[in-house]
């Protein structure tokens, strides 16, 4: 458990920034202890004491002096120009070590909450003592953000939060709106970067593009420009033909399949199936609109919550959309697809960023009947019965169907703090109700940005009033209706009867407002 203590490392004479910020943080936490350390005091017990003489700038030594505290106290470092938004007293109840991200690519080490010697901080300090810097190197790439990815990023005891929990904006980003669970806003502040001029990305690019010249540049939009003129051909039918240029590529393996989708990841697949299995082998893709919104819509540091993982058509895309400092946590309780996933994702050297589970989501913690085809994988229904009326696939032309036992879970469980998070798809064959029941808290607090949800009456027609009763609950605690059109672009819906009426497939999407 983190101890209920904030660390702040201060010069003697305190802006007025850092001055407000330290007091708010004071008032959000009045039971809380704080302590302030100077670049120049050395702290009992501190293994790194050795450096601070030899760093070349004070954002190396209170780089040096946050680790030292939080290996001996624990607790939550602060840099001093975080204006706070909520109290951290959620965090320390539930997590030992927790991280943002200002950027999807590399660790924050601007707000590190950790228990006294935890085995993350103690290897970064190792790292330190066994590896000493190039001092005259930028503090980024000797004692900061870069260090703490490298040593990081592969260890299973370290919770790495979406991006906006801490950072709703980068330090050379204009600063936009405040994500409505964010717990903090760095302000950015810091001496080391306070002349660095803020550039738009669009800016970086023209920038970039006139560094090169214009006797390299001419043959790049020559060829640009010659890649446009096919694009706009391949395009006239569809989207999904423009990438229909770039034909998969696949080889049998057994009985499974490894498939190279127009994404640019390979999927392992079942040969057998005859539900996913054709599209995704044949086309590269699996259910275009709602791949082309997760593209347009996922950066680096997001996470994507899949419900109904499947074979991972959807959480291999979102792996590599979040990047290694993203997550993405899939859920598929069929043991036999939740082994194709897990190939899936180390295939593709995901398995840094793809959390899956074999188990389901409900509404309760229980055990409960998994029904399904081996020749049908998108027919699985948990708790179906055919003799209660259920709808049968037509799986049971070619194979038996079979059952097995599997655990349900809730996904208010699993994530335990209300945390910002871009994407949840849901997709349980009618089980939709049950899932959504069991995130309430989440729901409640708008945690997803956007929710895709499957709502098909013909997997569900005992159930259908309760399906619509699931999404209306979403437009009651804040999410509008909408639609996703041929390209993935979501179009807004009036009400829930024209959301369900406007639908050319199974799909509608809720996006928080």
């Amino acid at each position: 458990m983190t101890p209920k203590l904030l660390h702040f490392v201060v010069p003697r004479a305190l802006s007025d920034t850092q001055t407000t910020c330290i007091e708010r943080a004071r008032q959000l936490h009045p039971h809380w202890d704080i302590k302030i350390w100077h670049d120049d005091v050395l702290i009992d017990g501190a293994r790194l004491s050795r450096y601070l003489d030899r760093a070349s700038s004070g954002a190396q030594r209170a780089d040096l002096i946050r680790l030292d505290a939080l290996l001996v106290y624990g607790g939550i470092y602060l840099d001093s120009d975080f204006r706070l938004l909520r109290a951290f007293d959620d965090f320390t109840a539930h997590y030992d070590f927790f991280i943002g991200t200002e950027d999807g690519y590399n660790l924050s080490n601007g707000l590190i909450g950790a228990a006294p010697q935890h085995p993350a901080i103690a290897a970064i300090v190792d790292f330190l003592e066994d590896n000493e810097p190039n001092w005259s190197a930028p503090p980024n790439e000797t004692t900061g953000p870069v260090l703490f990815a490298n040593v990081l990023r592969w260890r299973q005891d370290v919770h790495i939060l979406p991006r906006e929990t801490f950072y709703p904006y980068n330090w050379n980003e204009p600063r936009s709106a405040i994500h409505r669970l964010s717990y903090a806003e760095h302000l950015w502040a810091a001496g080391w970067k306070k002349n660095v001029e803020k550039i738009s990305r669009q800016q970086r690019v023209v920038r970039s593009a006139k560094l090169l010249g214009k006797r390299a540049l001419r043959p790049m939009l020559s060829a640009g420009l010659s890649g446009l003129r096919r694009a706009k051909r391949a395009a006239e039918d569809s989207s999904p033909g423009f990438l229909q240029m770039y034909q998969p590529r696949m080889y049998p393996c057994s009985e499974e399949i490894v498939i190279s989708t127009v994404h640019g990841q390979k999927i392992v697949l079942d040969g057998r199936d005859l539900s996913v299995t054709p599209d995704v082998a044949l086309r590269g893709y699996h259910e275009w609109p709602e791949e082309a919104f997760v593209r347009r819509t996922l950066r680096g540091g997001d996470w994507f919550v899949d419900i109904g993982a499947n074979c991972g058509t959807f959480s291999i895309l979102a792996a590599s959309l979040c990047g290694p400092l993203g997550r993405v946590l899939a859920f598929e309780p069929n043991p036999h697809i939740h082994l194709l996933l897990s190939k899936s994702s180390i295939i593709n050297s995901y398995h840094d960023r793809i959390q899956i589970f074999d188990f389901a989501l409900g509404d309760a913690q229980e055990t409960k009947m998994l029904s399904y085809y081996p020749c049908r994988h998108g027919d699985a229904q948990i708790g179906a019965s055919e003799k209660a009326g259920d709808p049968i696939s037509s799986g049971n032309l070619l194979s038996r169907r079979k059952e097995i036992d599997v655990s349900i879970r809730r996904l208010d469980d699993l994530i335990p703090i209300n945390i910002p998070i871009k994407i949840m798809k849901v997709d349980g064959e009618g089980h939709e109700p049950k899932i959504l029941d069991g995130s309430m808290r989440l729901l409640a607090e708008r945690a997803f940005d956007f929710i895709i949800i499957k709502a098909e009456i013909e997997l569900a027609p005992r159930n259908w009033g309760n399906v619509l009763r699931s999404l209306r609950m979403l437009i009651d605690v804040g999410y509008k209706p909408g639609i996703l059109d041929g390209n993935g672009f979501v179009v807004p819906c009036a009400s829930l009867h024209e959301a369900l009426g406007r639908r050319s497939g199974k799909t509608l999407i809720f996006t928080a407002s």
